[in-house]
């Protein structure tokens, strides 16, 4: 990552302050402020960081040791999800689609994958259990009722992306876990990518 110019730092402080007013930017901040909406991409076209990456690297956000690992966990899900887009972008629909439920391709790690939706809760891609596909989702519920499908699609229709969290079936230990899920709508799909806290936390 190249790194940002002193001009363009100053900018950077003003757009950050433009949207989230005087730093310093602490733990409280991380908890409410997972994502900044319309800044966040625009963040990421003008300078390659995201909001909060800004914040650290310009050192406007103060976090505990605690905090540090969530928000980097947080990125992780992130990470993912803007790496399966450009790979779609590039090789298209078709391609991208067969190689994110590929168990043994490059989307899928561990307890990590990328799977897929279009706009009416069909599954059409699904790294960890490729029997999803073709599916409608869109009454599932995890555990406790909640029906997270119609939640990721509700947000990604008006807002673009963003971020919700549910219990799902973990590949690795099998049990039911809490995921936290970030997810993002390209073209006629929702490109989705999560990470379970139980697993993250048992790995730093």
């Amino acid at each position: 990552m190249e790194k940002i110019s002193t001009v363009m730092k100053e900018e950077a402080k003003k757009d950050l302050e433009m949207y989230f007013g005087k730093p310093p930017y602490d733990d409280e901040y991380i908890r409410h402020h997972l994502t900044s909406g319309l800044f966040e991409q625009q963040a990421l076209a003008k300078y390659g960081r995201t909001p909060i990456e800004l914040m650290q690297e310009l050192k406007m956000l103060r976090l505990s040791e605690k905090m540090e690992g969530v928000a980097s966990w947080i990125l992780e899900s992130k990470e993912w999800v803007v790496k399966a887009i450009a790979f779609y972008k590039k090789v298209g629909q078709t391609i991208a689609l067969a190689e994110f439920s590929n168990s043994k391709g490059s989307f899928v790690k561990d307890d990590k994958y990328v799977f897929v939706l279009n706009l009416k809760g069909t599954m059409l891609a699904h790294g960890a259990n490729e029997k999803y596909v073709g599916q409608n989702w869109m009454d599932v519920q995890d555990p406790t009722g909640k029906k997270f499908i119609q939640e990721i699609i509700k947000s990604a229709l008006s807002r673009g992306s963003g971020w919700v969290e549910y219990e799902w079936h973990s590949p690795v230990t099998k049990d039911y876990l809490l995921k936290h899920v970030y997810f993002e709508k390209v073209d006629d799909l929702i490109i989705c990518s999560g990470v379970y806290k139980e697993m993250w936390q048992s790995r730093q």
